[in-house]
């Protein structure tokens, strides 16, 4: 299949299809894709960083809160280690840890 050599007219009337007012995007042959001509606000406005810094703060918290929980199961349950002391701590440290690292590695 051979393409058709563009002329003068071909540009102008691509031209004039894409300064028309009522055209929201237009579609470029080259790119093959439909190209917007305006862009909203909501899609320019950058993400604001706080709102992730919170909100991944609150998920690192949930995630160590659970990693707490399961660790001190684990540690009064199969190891019987019950109070404070230095035994219980390094249990409860090690456990959480790994705990933790196999939540954040769920998919």
């Amino acid at each position: 299949m051979a393409a058709r050599k563009h002329d003068k007219n071909d540009f102008q009337a691509r031209i004039k299809k894409i300064s028309n007012p009522r055209n929201t995007t237009y579609y470029d042959p080259n790119l093959g894709a439909a190209i917007p001509k305006r862009v909203t606000r909501k899609r320019v406005r950058k993400k604001n960083i706080e709102d992730t810094i919170i909100s991944a703060f609150l998920v690192s918290m949930i995630f160590g809160a659970l990693g707490i929980l399961i660790a001190q199961m684990v540690r009064l349950r199969f190891f019987d280690v019950p109070g404070p002391g230095l035994g219980a701590f390094v249990i409860d440290l090690v456990v959480g840890v790994w705990v933790v690292l196999m939540i954040s590695a769920l998919p």
